[in-house]
């Protein structure tokens, strides 16, 4: 299987998880004011053209015709933990689209130094087991490595 098509593979499981989540109430958002997607494309007016990010959660509020909050999720499924250069560039992007909320979900942890710059720029970091478990690893709360156990399983 080729890089992109692993990638593809997923990020579609990542969306299922995540849509699951949303729809059990299990995400900080409330889903009937929230919608899911993938593959969104979302304008940079420092680029003058388009983000596609991998996933993303718009959360409106009833009095608006638009998204209000803009959570973007970043999927990495590289053979090595994510680089501190992996989430430097995800938070740019992050400030690019003005996102509210920015996630990295890696299949394979993260070196120390993305963690470090992750909990400074207030971003979250979660690691997905081979079982679909996850593991939030930066938390705001917390000056150090935390690890929270969130268990979801999902059907294919």
């Amino acid at each position: 299987m080729n890089t992109t098509a692993k990638g593809n593979k997923f990020e579609d499981k990542i969306y299922q998880i995540f849509k699951g989540l949303l729809e059990d109430e299990k995400l900080p958002v409330n889903s009937k004011q929230s919608v899911i997607k993938k593959k969104e494309k979302y304008y940079s007016e420092a680029r003058k053209k388009h983000i596609i990010t991998d996933i993303s959660i718009e959360t409106t509020m009833e009095i608006s015709s638009s998204y209000n909050i803009l959570t973007i999720i970043e999927c990495k499924d590289c053979n090595r933990p994510t680089s501190v250069d992996d989430v430097e560039e995800f938070y740019t992007k992050i400030s690019q689209l003005k996102a509210q909320k920015g996630i990295v979900i890696s299949r394979h942890g993260f070196q120390q130094g993305a963690i470090q710059v992750a909990e400074h720029y207030h971003i979250g970091l979660i690691r997905i087991n081979d079982d679909d478990s996850m593991l939030t690893i930066a938390n705001r709360k917390f000056k150090s490595y935390k690890v929270i156990r969130l268990v979801c399983c999902i059907d294919y």
